[in-house]
C-alpha cells in the first residue's frame, strides 16, 4: 500500500493553529523561539525555512500581511504536529536516526547522476540541513504509520464486499493493447534495429546491439492511442512491428504484442486494490483521532504575532487572472506521436497503481511504499 495523502489534513492544521493560539502567553515569548510543544522549542530559523519550502514553485504578487500571516501560521502548525509525532516515536524508542537519515539520503542520491542532486538543491535555494530535516520528518511520518497505527488498523472481508458491491463501476478496465516503442536518432537506425528483432534477436539483445536505441514496453487503452499509433498498430499481429514513424525527437517503430479485451475484475481481483484503499482511509482517521487527542493534552505556546488583525489584508494586491490556456496542443503532446515529457513514458491514469512512480523533488514529500 501507499501512505494516504491527508486530504483532510489541511483543514485540520488550521484547527490545530487555532487551538494553539489560544494558548498563547506573551510573557513566555523568548527570542528566536516562535512555539514551544511540551516545552520544546521551535524556532523562527525552522519556521521561515518550512514557509519558504512550502511556497518553492508558487508565484505570488505583493501578499497582504494577513496572507503571510496565514502561510507562515500553516508551515507552523505543521512543525507543531511534527514536533507531537516526533516525541510520541521517542516514547516508544521508535526515533528517527541519524543512520537511516544518511541510508534514505544515499537512497535518493543514488538516482541523481554525479553532481546533479547538489545542483538541484542549489537551483531551488533549498538548504542541504533543511533538506535532511524534512527527510527526516518524512521518515518519522513513515514509521509512526507502519509501526504505530499500522497494527491498530484491519480490514474485515465484509467491508470489502461491501465496498466493491457500491462500487463495482469503478473496477470496469476497457479494452488495451500491449506494445513496445522503439526509438532511434535517425530511421536507418531504427530500421536495422527492427531487422536484427526480426531476424531472431531479443528485446534485450537489440537494446544491446543497438547503443542509440531505447526501447520501452507500454500498456494502454485503445481508446486513447493518438491516430498515428492506433493507425500503426491496426492489422499487426502479436509480433509484428508497425513501418517506422516521424516522431517529435527522432523515429519510433510499434511492435505489437496483444490485445487485452475490456473486462470487469470480479470481488477476488479487485481485493488488493480495495483493501489499499481501505486501508488509506482507516490510517487516516486513525492518525486525526491520535492527533486530537494529543491536542487535547498537549502543552502548546504559540507566539501571538501570527495572530490575524483585520487591517492585515487592507492594501493586499490580488494575483492576476491566469490567461486561458490555448487550445491547440503543446509540442511534444500526443499528436506528434509520442506520451508524456519522455516520448515513451504512458499516462499515470493508464497505468496500475501498483506500477506508477512518483517523481519528487528531490525525493521528500509524498507517499512510499509500506513495509
Amino acid at each position: 500500500m501507499q501512505y494516504p495523502r491527508f486530504a483532510p489534513l489541511a483543514a485540520l492544521l488550521a484547527l490545530c493553529l487555532t487551538a494553539t493560539l489560544l494558548a498563547c502567553d506573551p510573557k513566555q515569548e523568548e527570542t528566536g523561539v516562535v512555539a514551544r510543544v511540551n516545552g520544546r522549542p521551535i524556532s523562527l530559523h525552522q519556521l521561515q525555512f518550512k514557509h519558504d519550502f512550502d511556497q518553492l514553485g508558487i508565484a505570488t504578487t505583493n501578499p497582504s500581511v494577513a496572507k503571510l500571516k496565514a502561510e507562515y501560521g500553516q508551515a507552523l502548525a505543521e512543525l507543531v504536529i511534527r514536533e507531537l509525532l516526533s516525541q510520541a516515536l521517542a516514547a516508544k524508542g521508535l526515533a528517527v536516526s541519524d543512520e537511516e537519515v544518511a541510508a534514505a539520503e544515499a537512497n535518493i542520491r543514488a538516482d541523481y547522476p554525479e553532481g546533479a542532486f547538489e545542483e538541484v538543491l542549489v537551483e531551488e535555494y533549498i538548504d542541504i540541513n533543511y533538506w535532511r530535516d524534512e527527510l527526516r520528518a518524512r521518515l518519522a511520518m513513515e514509521k509512526f504509520f507502519a509501526e504505530v497505527l499500522r497494527p491498530g488498523v484491519s480490514i474485515d472481508y465484509r467491508e470489502v464486499e461491501q465496498y466493491y458491491n457500491e462500487h463495482v463501476q469503478d473496477f470496469h478496465v476497457p479494452e488495451r493493447v500491449r506494445f513496445v516503442r522503439v526509438g532511434g536518432p535517425s530511421r536507418e537506425v531504427v530500421e536495422s534495429a527492427l531487422a536484427y528483432y526480426k531476424g531472431g534477436g531479443s528485446l534485450e539483445a537489440m537494446a544491446a546491439e543497438f547503443e542509440q536505441v531505447g526501447t520501452r514496453e507500454i500498456v494502454m487503452r485503445r481508446d486513447r492511442l493518438t491516430k498515428d499509433w492506433s493507425d500503426a498498430l491496426s492489422g499487426l499481429k502479436p509480433g509484428q512491428a508497425s513501418p517506422v514513424l516521424t516522431a517529435r525527437r527522432g523515429f519510433e517503430a510499434l511492435l505489437f504484442s496483444e490485445g487485452i479485451p475490456a473486462q470487469t475484475l470480479d470481488a477476488s481481483q479487485a481485493y488488493p486494490l480495495i483493501e489499499r484503499e481501505l486501508l488509506d482511509s482507516k490510517l487516516v482517521d486513525a492518525f486525526n483521532a491520535w492527533l486530537d487527542g494529543q491536542m487535547a493534552k498537549a502543552d502548546i505556546v504559540v507566539t501571538p504575532l501570527l495572530e490575524i488583525d483585520p487591517e492585515d489584508s487592507q492594501g493586499e494586491e490580488a494575483a492576476p487572472a491566469p490567461e486561458p490556456e490555448p487550445e491547440t496542443m503543446e509540442p511534444g503532446s500526443p499528436a506528434d506521436g509520442e506520451i508524456g515529457p519522455d516520448a515513451d513514458t504512458p499516462p499515470e491514469e493508464d497505468t496500475p497503481p501498483e506500477e506508477r512512480e512518483t517523481v519528487l523533488p528531490p525525493g521528500v514529500e509524498g507517499p512510499v511504499p509500506a513495509n
